[in-house]
């Protein structure tokens, strides 16, 4: 699903407001100068906005499939903000990552210096 008329010449020679041609995301310029994709939906009579990312990172032909992922999403009553914030805490950092493997293996170390003991 492309955005109907967002062009990649109108997309980058855009100025600050807000542009919304079409059904899809729409390009949120600031006065900075800073280009974002968002889309508008409703959800449990909440009117929110979920954002895509920056141009020229996304481009206007990189936003349809994301919208439609979104809208899935909204049609089967997930919240897509949060169900991307749940996604991001399920991945480990290393630290945690380090402290499980080393919880598992530490029966198996035979000297001080690997127990970390000096």
């Amino acid at each position: 699903m492309a955005n109907h008329g967002l062009t990649e010449h109108k997309v980058a020679t855009a100025v600050w407001g807000k542009r919304n041609e079409g059904y899809g995301p729409r390009q949120v310029v600031s006065k900075s100068g800073a280009k974002n994709w968002v889309l508008r939906h409703t959800l449990h009579g909440r009117r929110l906005e979920v954002g895509f990312g920056s141009y020229p990172t996304v481009g206007p032909a990189d936003t349809g499939t994301s919208a439609v992922k979104c809208r899935r999403q909204v049609a089967k009553g997930v919240d897509p903000i949060e169900a991307r914030r749940v996604k991001a805490k399920r991945i480990p950092v290393f630290t945690a990552c380090a402290a499980l493997y080393i919880r598992g293996d530490r029966h198996g170390w035979q000297n001080a210096k690997t127990l970390g003991n000096r």
